[in-house]
């Protein structure tokens, strides 16, 4: 499927028969591919719409160390989110990094240096049990308290009442969590795994005499269909809807229910480390938020801003208001305004119904840790599960411990796991070699790309017009929008700009740079022209009317007002 460069008979490699089906591309479908493909099982992963499209893509960034464990005392959880943050910089060197974080101390007891120092000083020694990055760029530091002038050093304007200092410690930040997504699909791929995007699982009839199941799968972009046979299913969607249009709706989990969970993304750098600020509501409850570097931008977040077991992605004008005053008020003088706002990612996590309508509290009832949910008791369900998890901090120990649970139960012989020690695919330097592109895109390439970079190069040595800037970015070429088509299964141009290429990512795209794209892919897919119109309008329809309103674009612009010149073949 890797290497498909067209839409036309994707159900056509897709093999009759597998051990495991997977429903769901996020980042807990994803590491449970990646971990049952490097073990031996054969498994097919089944996403909808896009890798990586939903939670995965709403989020902070952040691999969390468990610091914040400590203060509930929780060593475990502390112990885990170490373990985790050391894997992912292991395996992934080019994708994270250590991330710096601060946090305000005060005269509260829980919150004065001494205690928080004592705090410190037992995480460094647990630290010391998973020293294993894999170079020195990698390696996290000391954890520390801070001077209150050293903490305003590193956090200038935060509002100074009650601050007597800070401290200091490093959890991990994810540069790009979609193509982190796709790299541990792309992982389980070279292993023998199958993965199509674009796709349902629409249909499902249990063969009790050989105890498997058929699944029926619909190619979203052509419309064929294909049933394949399969001993297990898991169904690693946020919604489960496959596992409920098998379900009777009497069955279905009334307590269950979704939070919108929301990260505003402004286009300036306030502070160069994460900084955590307590920020207050309008009952005068506070909260603690952060403001974490990332790119040229900086994350804030989260709010929880509403329940709904149905949700919709949605951003008002309103609610962007609301984040911005409840940000000035963390600090001396008023820092932002609503048109500093150049991205919003919005989210839907599961949750336990909120039985007090109380939106302050919605943090609270998320759950928080994964629910491997066993279907066997229901008529024609034996071996279906649901899988629900909301850390991507926690997603590979998870599907490790799925399918642990799962080799036992279906008496599978697998090999013992290794995803805590193998780097994900292509995740290391590429070797220099000659080349006329700037430092600065040879960077960018290196860090999406890895070792795949060569291959880049090499299609560029062959195609020289594809080392062209794509219009309105300053390190993205040609070259990428052929590479992710033929190599990474974008199929539509929000696959291309928002989860691919990091175009799109932190902000809508100009105009003239959804037109190249657009046209490009026309190039490779054969589209008309009413299809390049009706990418462009659905990739602006997938952002917040009011960041489109800014930009005088919205999903009913025609794209094809302004043309770029010169459109060259990738």
């Amino acid at each position: 499927m890797a290497n498909e460069s067209t839409t036309s008979n994707r159900l056509g490699q897709i093999d009759s028969d597998y051990q495991l089906v997977i429903i769901g591309g996020g980042i807990y479908g994803a590491t449970l591919c990646w971990e049952a493909a490097h073990r031996g099982i054969k498994t097919l992963l089944v996403e909808q719409e896009d890798y990586a499209c939903g939670a995965s893509s709403n989020s902070l960034k952040t691999i969390h160390g468990g610091l914040r464990s400590l203060q509930s005392l929780n060593l475990k959880a502390v112990l885990k989110g170490i373990r985790e943050r050391s894997i992912f910089l292991r395996i992934a060197p080019n994708y994270v990094k250590p991330l710096p974080c601060i946090l305000p101390t005060s005269t509260s007891l829980m919150k004065s240096k001494p205690v928080v120092g004592m705090g410190l000083l037992l995480y460094n020694i647990l630290n010391q049990l998973y020293i294993f990055a894999s170079n020195d760029d990698n390696k996290i530091p000391r954890s520390r308290l801070l001077s209150r002038s050293k903490f305003f050093s590193r956090a200038a304007n935060i509002n100074p009442e009650g601050i007597t200092g800070g401290a200091l410690w490093h959890d991990a930040q994810v540069i790009n969590t979609e193509r982190m997504v796709w790299q541990f699909i792309r992982s389980a791929i070279t292993r023998g795994a199958t993965a199509i995007n674009h796709a349902s699982a629409i249909k499902h009839e249990h063969d009790g005499t050989k105890d498997r199941h058929k699944v029926l799968i619909r190619d979203q972009i052509s419309g064929d269909e294909k049933t394949i046979t399969t001993a297990a299913v898991v169904d690693a969607s946020a919604a489960w809807n496959f596992i409920k249009h098998c379900l009777p709706e009497s069955q279905h989990d009334k307590n269950l229910t979704f939070v919108k969970s929301v990260n505003i993304i402004v286009k300036k750098n306030i502070f160069d480390t994460a900084v955590g600020a307590n920020i207050k509501a309008k009952d005068n409850s506070s909260r603690l938020y952060f403001f974490s570097p990332w790119r040229d931008c900086t994350i804030i977040g989260t709010w929880y801003l509403s329940e709904n077991p149905y949700p919709e992605k949605s951003f008002s004008r309103d609610e962007a208001s609301a984040c911005i005053n409840e940000i000035n008020a963390a600090f001396s003088q008023p820092l932002l305004n609503i048109d500093d706002i150049c991205n919003v990612h919005i989210g839907f996590l599961p949750a336990i119904k909120n039985q007090h309508g109380n939106t302050l509290t919605l943090d609270k009832n998320l759950i928080s840790s994964y629910q491997l949910k066993d279907w066997s008791q229901q008529p024609g369900m034996q071996n279906m599960y649901s899988l629900r998890g909301t850390k991507y901090t926690l997603a590979r120990h998870d599907a490790q411990q799925v399918i642990d649970q799962l080799a036992k139960t279906m008496q599978w012989k697998v090999t013992a796991s290794r995803s805590d020690q193998l780097p994900i695919y292509q995740a290391m330097s590429a070797t220099e070699k000659k080349h006329s592109l700037s430092a600065d895109i040879i960077n960018q390439l290196l860090t999406n790309y890895g070792l795949e970079t060569e291959g880049l190069l090499e299609h560029i040595r062959n195609n020289p017009q594809s080392a062209e800037l794509i219009p309105g970015t300053q390190h993205h070429i040609a070259a990428e929008i052929h590479h992710a088509v033929t190599n990474e299964q974008a199929l539509t141009l929000s696959d291309l700009l928002k989860r691919r290429l990091a175009i799109g990512d932190r902000a809508p795209p100009d105009l003239m740079t959804a037109q190249y794209c657009a046209k490009v892919m026309q190039q490779l897919f054969s589209w008309s022209d009413d299809t390049v119109r009706k990418q462009i309008s659905e990739l602006y329809a997938s952002y917040p009317e009011c960041l489109l309103q800014r930009n005088n674009v919205t999903a009913n612009t025609d794209p094809f007002a302004l043309q770029p010149d010169n459109i060259k073949s990738a």
